[in-house]
C-alpha cells in the first residue's frame, strides 16, 4: 500500500506534461435586445412605436430578423419597420378596438444564424374612450328628420357619416369625445354642433325644414251650451284637441261665430286622429290685438277616443257653468335700462307645447291680474309669459308654466344677447362672428347666418359668444341669433329629453328664458 502513492503521483505529473494549462476556446459571437420601455399601456383602437436595439457581443456584426411570439390568443397588431437590421428597428404596436383591456406578454424574437435573442415586453391594454354615437335629427316642432347627412368629427378629427333614417336616428361608431356633429340637407343648409361627449344627443335643429313622419288629421262637432251660439257680442271661445302623443290643434271664434267647429292639423308621428277636445267660453275686453278675459261662461270636453283614421267627427261638446279665480304677475324694480315691456299673456297649457290662449295685453304695465277658468283639468297648468325689447332691438321672452289660482308670479327682466361684429352694414368683414350673452347667465346661443347667392342658412348651436365661420370671400352674409337661458354645456341642450315636443313659445308649459336679436348684415373682405 505503500508504494502506490509514488506511483499515483508519477502519473498526475506525466498527465500534466509539466503542469501546462489548456487555453479555453474564444468566446462565441452573439447579440442581446434593448427595449426603450419594458412594459406600457395602449388603449383600444390605439398604436404606439417601440425601439428595439441590437446590442453586439463579442465583435458581433450580422443582421437580426425579428418576430413576435404572442401566446395569447387575444392578438395585437404588430409591424417590424425594418424587418431585419444590425442596429435597431422600430415595433408598431396596434391594439384592435375589440381586444379585451387586460395585460399581454409578448416576446420579442431576433434571429441571426445560430444566435438568438429574446426579450418579454408587457401591454397593458385599458379601455378605449371611443364611443358609438346614436342619435336622433328633430327639427323645430319636434318632427323626426329623414333624410339628413349627419358628419361626426372626433376629437382626433377623424370623421364618419351616417343618413337620418324614418325615424330621424343615425349612428355612427368609434368616435373620440369631445365630437363635433353636423346636419346637412341637400339644399345645402347646415346644423353644426361642437363639443359634445353625450353617446345619443338629439339634434334640435330650429329649421322647419326636413322630410318628418307627419299626417293632416280633421277633427269635428259642434258645441252648445255656455251662453249660447253664435257667441253673444264681447264674447269669443277657443276648441283645441290635444292628441294622446301631445300634438295641439286650435280654434279660435270671435263674437258671432261658433257653434259647429272643424281643427284641421299636420299632426307629428301620429297616424290617427286620438284624444280628447276641449272648448272654453269667456267674455273678454276686445280692443285690436288686446283680449283681456273678465268671466267666464262655460268650460266642456269630448270623451277621450281614437279613431280609424286621420278623421275624427261628431265630436260634440256641451259647454256647463264653470267657476273662476285670479293669477297675476308682476315685473320687478329695477327694470333694466333700454328695457322696454311690450306685452304680456295668459295661457292654459293642456300639453306642453300650450293649450288655450286666454289673455294678450300690449300694453306696458308692469303689474297685472287676470281671472282664469278653474277645472280639475287645468290645476296648475297655467302660463304667464312676459314681452320686452332691448335698445339694441333684441326680443325678451319670460315664460313661467305651472302657475294656479291665486299666484303672483314675479319676473325679472334680463338684457337679452346682441350681436356685436361684424357691425351692421360692415364691409371688409373677417370671418370671425361675435355677439354678447346680455345678462343672461348659462345661455345656449344658434347663430345662424345666410349668404346673399344661395340663401341656404347655416346655424351653429354653441355655449360660446364667437365662432369662425367658414365665410366666402367678397360675399354679403345675413345673421342672426337665438337664445335660451339655463343651459351650462352644449350636452345639456342636446339630452333626449329636453323639449322632445320641439322649441317652446310662449304658452308652453316649460319655464324659460328666450332672447332673439334683429338680423343683420355685413359684407367680407375681397
Amino acid at each position: 500500500m505503500k508504494q502506490l502513492v509514488p506511483m499515483l503521483t508519477l502519473a498526475l505529473l506525466v498527465g500534466c506534461k509539466g503542469g501546462e494549462s489548456t487555453p479555453p476556446p474564444p468566446p462565441s459571437q452573439g447579440f442581446n435586445l434593448l427595449l426603450t420601455d419594458t412594459e406600457i399601456t395602449l388603449m383600444q383602437g390605439q398604436s404606439k412605436d417601440i425601439t428595439v436595439t441590437v446590442k453586439p457581443e463579442n465583435s458581433f456584426d450580422g443582421q437580426v430578423g425579428f418576430s413576435l411570439v404572442q401566446p395569447s390568443p387575444n392578438k395585437l397588431g404588430s409591424l417590424f419597420s425594418p424587418a431585419t437590421t444590425k442596429t435597431t428597428t422600430k415595433l408598431t404596436l396596434h391594439a384592435p378596438l375589440d381586444l379585451p383591456a387586460n395585460q399581454y406578454s409578448l416576446f420579442i424574437r431576433g434571429v441571426s444564424g445560430d444566435a438568438k435573442g429574446v426579450i418579454e415586453l408587457k401591454v397593458n391594454v385599458t379601455k378605449s374612450p371611443l364611443v358609438t354615437v346614436g342619435g336622433t335629427v328633430r327639427n323645430v316642432i319636434g318632427g323626426r328628420v329623414q333624410g339628413a347627412t349627419v358628419r361626426i368629427r372626433g376629437a382626433n378629427n377623424t370623421e364618419s357619416t351616417d343618413t337620418s333614417d324614418a325615424s330621424g336616428q343615425f349612428t355612427v361608431n368609434h368616435v373620440l369625445p369631445p365630437y363635433t356633429a353636423t346636419v346637412k340637407f341637400p339644399t345645402g343648409e347646415t346644423h353644426t354642433f361642437p363639443n359634445l361627449t353625450l353617446p345619443d344627443p338629439s339634434l334640435k335643429l330650429y329649421t322647419s325644414n326636413g322630410v318628418i313622419t307627419a299626417t293632416d288629421v280633421t277633427i269635428s262637432g259642434t258645441l252648445s251650451g255656455g251662453v249660447g251660439f253664435p257667441n253673444p257680442a264681447g264674447t269669443v271661445t277657443q276648441v283645441v284637441y290635444a292628441s294622446l302623443l301631445e300634438n295641439l290643434g286650435i280654434q279660435g271664434f270671435l263674437p258671432g261665430k261658433g257653434g259647429p267647429y272643424t281643427i284641421k292639423i299636420s299632426q307629428i308621428n301620429e297616424k290617427l286622429a286620438e284624444g280628447q277636445v276641449f272648448a272654453l267660453q269667456w267674455q273678454a275686453n276686445l280692443s285690436g290685438a288686446t283680449s283681456i278675459p273678465v268671466s267666464y261662461k262655460g268650460f266642456g270636453a269630448s270623451s277621450k277616443f281614437i279613431s280609424g283614421g286621420p278623421t275624427a267627427a261628431g265630436k260634440n261638446i256641451t259647454l256647463t257653468p264653470v267657476t273662476q279665480s285670479v293669477l297675476s304677475g308682476t315685473i320687478d324694480a329695477p327694470i333694466p335700462a333700454g328695457m322696454t315691456v311690450l306685452w304680456k299673456s295668459l295661457g292654459a297649457a293642456l300639453v306642453p307645447r300650450g293649450g288655450f290662449v286666454l289673455a294678450a295685453d300690449h300694453s306696458n304695465s308692469t303689474s297685472f291680474s287676470y281671472p282664469i277658468p278653474t277645472p280639475e283639468v287645468l290645476q296648475n297648468r297655467f302660463v304667464l309669459a312676459v314681452g320686452a325689447r332691448s335698445s339694441q332691438g333684441s326680443s325678451l321672452i319670460l315664460n313661467r308654466g305651472n302657475l294656479g289660482p291665486a299666484q303672483t308670479e314675479h319676473f325679472t327682466l334680463k338684457v337679452p344677447p346682441y350681436l356685436a361684429s361684424p357691425a351692421d352694414t360692415a364691409t371688409g368683414a373677417g370671418n370671425v362672428l361675435q355677439w354678447n350673452r346680455g345678462t343672461f347667465q348659462n345661455p345656449f346661443f344658434v347663430a345662424c347666418y345666410r349668404d346673399s347667392l344661395s340663401g341656404a342658412n347655416q346655424c351653429v348651436y354653441t355655449t360660446n359668444t364667437s365662432y369662425a365661420a367658414p365665410l366666402e370671400k367678397n360675399m354679403m352674409y345675413t345673421w342672426s341669433l337665438l337664445a335660451y337661458d339655463g343651459f351650462a354645456t352644449p350636452d345639456d341642450f342636446v339630452k333626449p329629453g329636453v323639449w322632445s315636443f320641439g322649441y317652446p313659445n310662449a304658452g308652453s308649459l316649460l319655464d324659460f328664458d328666450f332672447g332673439l336679436t334683429k338680423e343683420q348684415t355685413f359684407t367680407t373682405a375681397p
